[in-house]
């Protein structure tokens, strides 16, 4: 999906999609101390929600409520929000800009958080968007995609439509078509650290054989050329589940005892594939069609292994 802006008078609205990484690599550890990656993505229809409007006091005003308006005091709403950052790091450029002084936003968050599937990215991404269209000042897709890769990492890729090939940080992005897939997310309780995940990584890694990228591209497209076909979709999302790939999930299953619980869960539902999304501790399992991962959705509660407080979503990939 596109991220679009619904413009009302001194109003905008915007849906902030949430996403996977159905392959990640790590290339090295670059001089700056981040890391150099490969990465896909694909956007899916899980959204947070935000609600921005002018205001005559100068600076950004942020808000954070649950999905259902509740205040929600655990997300911070100070300057290690990545909104915040996007706001700090667009009006340094564009302070005078025609018409503009101030601007509040109320976020609502249904995309989990410590989850590795992009909440504060794509909602930065978002943000980026409505200022440019607040700001009148009609920067090109790409120039927002160079001031999201001083917010944040992966922010950029949300700037893209559906599917994604990010490099360098993550910021390093252009499009690439990934199939429709359904999809059931799993949002353990317990969540991880990114920098203790990379940390963990950098101490174990060493002599390992790294992915190749064009070859899961290869299978990818070869995948989308099915999956125009309706009796083959299953056969689609079959090749995408058997090439997935993150080289977080060990690092991520050395520091947390509950993550071959969660995979071992999903794939007794009849899963294609289970994978840790990001540094995680989302997971998400592929499923041939939607009507078999609502059926997985109704067995995670009642399975061997389950763990109450766990959340769960079906989706799609857009």
């Amino acid at each position: 999906m596109k991220i679009e802006v619904i413009e009302e008078g001194r109003r905008w609205r915007v849906w902030a999609p949430a996403k996977i990484n159905l392959f990640f690599e790590i290339l090295g550890k670059r001089p700056d101390g981040f890391h150099e990656i490969e990465t896909v993505v694909s956007q899916m229809d899980l959204y947070d929600r935000l609600e921005f409007e002018r205001t005559s006091t100068p600076g950004l005003r942020l808000e954070c409520y649950d999905e259902e308006g509740n205040l929600a005091p655990e997300i911070p709403c100070d300057e290690r929000n990545l909104v915040a950052k996007a706001y700090l790091a667009f009006f340094s450029e564009y302070s005078g800009c025609a018409n503009f002084s101030g601007i509040k936003c109320r976020l609502y968050k249904k995309i989990p958080t410590k989850s590795g599937l992009g909440g504060g990215s794509t909602d930065a991404a978002a943000s980026l968007a409505v200022f440019n269209m607040a700001a009148e000042t009609r920067l090109s897709k790409e120039r927002l995609q160079q001031i999201a890769g001083r917010v944040g990492s992966d922010v950029a890729l949300f700037l893209e439509e559906g599917g994604s090939i990010g490099r360098g940080r993550g910021e390093l992005v252009e499009p690439f078509e990934t199939p429709s897939l359904s999809l059931v997310l799993l949002k353990p309780q317990e969540g991880l650290s990114t920098p203790a995940v990379y940390e963990r990584y950098a101490s174990t890694a060493g002599g390992e054989e790294k992915k190749s990228l064009d070859e899961f591209c290869k299978r990818v497209s070869h995948a989308c050329e099915l999956a125009d076909t309706s009796n083959e979709r299953s056969t689609a999302a079959k090749i995408i589940a058997e090439n997935l790939f993150n080289r977080l999930e060990q690092p991520a299953a050395d520091l947390w005892n509950g993550f071959e619980r969660r995979r071992k869960l999903l794939l007794s539902t009849g899963a294609l594939g289970v994978q840790m999304s990001g540094s995680g501790t989302a997971f998400f399992a592929v499923y041939p069609d939607e009507l078999s991962a609502i059926r997985a959705s109704r067995l995670l509660p009642k399975s061997p292994g389950s763990v109450a407080g766990d959340l769960v979503y079906v989706v799609k990939t857009l």
